[in-house]
């Protein structure tokens, strides 16, 4: 079976960057995924993160 395409963006509010959501990879992707859609296979979600904030703007807002 094919898999359909969705192209989403997502504006986190700075206060939960700092609790230390970060989107590293596309196995973080995934998981998101696997909360949303519980019953579903691995190898039925697909995923990637396509542009990220610089890592020192995270490092900042985590106290690092």
């Amino acid at each position: 079976m094919a898999k359909i395409k969705y192209i989403v963006e997502l504006a986190i509010d700075e206060k939960w960057i700092a609790d230390g959501f970060n989107i590293r990879d596309k196995h973080d992707v995934i998981h998101i995924l696997q909360n949303v859609l519980p019953y579903a296979y691995a190898s039925e979600l697909g995923g990637r993160v396509i542009s990220k904030p610089r890592a020192n703007i995270i490092k900042k807002l985590q106290g690092e």
